[in-house]
């Protein structure tokens, strides 16, 4: 479980992190089907996979969301819960990135994910946790753009597109591309406050004003409910003092049909892709069971660690070592003096006392404390 809450104008911190796992038998049977046969997903996405340990039951072809799924729905875990559901976790992630050069199938990714509480007050819990962590991984020029998914579905739901046309729409508003938008919505004789909102998306991208503009250029009260979500997500963040990361994108679409409202990504220098990305998806848990608003994120693991490399800032050992030498009736106080020095951040050696150890530490460049 995590807790994290500002107090007192200070940041947020995570107060306790814990994992518990479990898996009913008849989720755990659907989840080894796939792995004993070729499995093709309604994208046409082929994987391949072999049982060779116990531990390999574990793969999900499309991301950790659908294992936390299963575990959600068992009764153990989900109907007996007092409030909302918090979860972490941590592994390995198989998704066929067949369509991009160069690009990891399998990555290792940590998250997290909030199950039962569909306020907004989530949205900026996970949004606020996600600019902590990257703080604290060492990371200080960062971006977390926000979207909603909800926005542009209201816009293409009032312009009556078939979903071959929407799938299009999405593709040439991903791209940015302004005489692709306008030659589309020519073709199809879609005009008036429609016409003029998507011809205006691309552009639709900045500090919180953005929602401003944005909301006078439509009347559509679902867009609108869109953005009054993310102007109540933008005042919940500013009490977690991280608005300086945040920024809105009214235009990003993500692939993964199933997000409901907020989305989100992380950006920084030094990679082409999102570090981070995640948000809200209220209707997948009814897939597999009964309905659950949730909200979650995950951390590219392995995205982030280059970023860390590239800009040099990659965790290193201290330059100096130190050591604490001790005769025998002085161990505990030589303990406690350690824990002490470690808490700090120093890294610190317990050697017994002896005939020369501390000449010799000392020429070996070691700091040496006695007791």
């Amino acid at each position: 479980r995590i807790a994290m809450k500002p107090a007192d104008g200070k940041e947020g911190k995570i107060r306790n992190l814990n994992l518990q796992w479990a898996v009913p038998r008849q989720y755990a049977r659907a989840m080894l089907n796939p792995l004993y046969s070729k499995w093709r997903n309604k994208n046409g996405e082929n994987y391949k996979f072999s049982y060779q340990n116990g531990q390999d039951f574990m793969i999900w072809t499309t991301g950790i969301n659908k294992g936390l799924m299963w575990w959600i729905e068992s009764p153990a875990n989900w109907k007996n819960a007092p409030g909302p559901i918090r979860l972490s976790y941590i592994g390995n992630t198989f998704i066929n990135n067949s369509g991009y050069q160069l690009r990891l199938k399998e990555t290792t990714q940590a998250g997290v994910e909030i199950f039962g509480d569909d306020s907004c007050v989530a949205d900026a819990e996970v949004i606020a946790l996600t600019v902590e962590c990257l703080r604290a991984a060492g990371l200080t020029e960062f971006q977390i753009e926000i979207g909603n998914a909800g926005f542009f579905r209201a816009i293409a739901n009032s312009c009556g597109l078939t979903s071959e046309d929407e799938e299009e729409l999405r593709r040439r508003i991903k791209d940015k591309n302004l005489f692709g938008i306008s030659d589309f919505l020519a073709e199809r004789n879609i005009a008036g406050k429609e016409a003029e909102l998507l011809l205006a998306l691309p552009e639709l991208f900045g500090s919180e004003e953005i929602l401003s503009k944005a909301s006078s250029l439509t009347d559509n009260e679902a867009a609108l409910a869109a953005i009054a979500r993310l102007q109540s997500l933008w005042d919940c963040l500013t009490k977690y003092g991280v608005q300086k990361f945040v920024s809105f994108d009214l235009a990003m679409l993500s692939k993964y049909r199933y997000y409901t409202g907020i989305i989100f990504r992380a950006i920084t220098y030094g990679t082409g892709e999102a570090i981070a990305s995640g948000g809200r998806y209220d209707s997948l848990a009814g897939q597999f069971g009964e309905p659950t608003p949730a909200i979650g994120m995950s951390i590219t693991l392995d995205s982030l660690l280059t970023v860390l490399q590239r800009m040099g800032l990659e965790e290193r050992k201290p330059s100096e070592r130190y050591a604490i030498v001790y005769r025998a009736e002085q161990a505990a106080e030589a303990i406690a003096m350690a824990c002490g020095k470690r808490v700090e951040g120093i890294p610190v050696a317990l050697v017994p006392d002896g005939r020369g150890v501390k000449d010799a530490l000392e020429k070996e460049g070691v700091i040496v404390w006695n007791i």
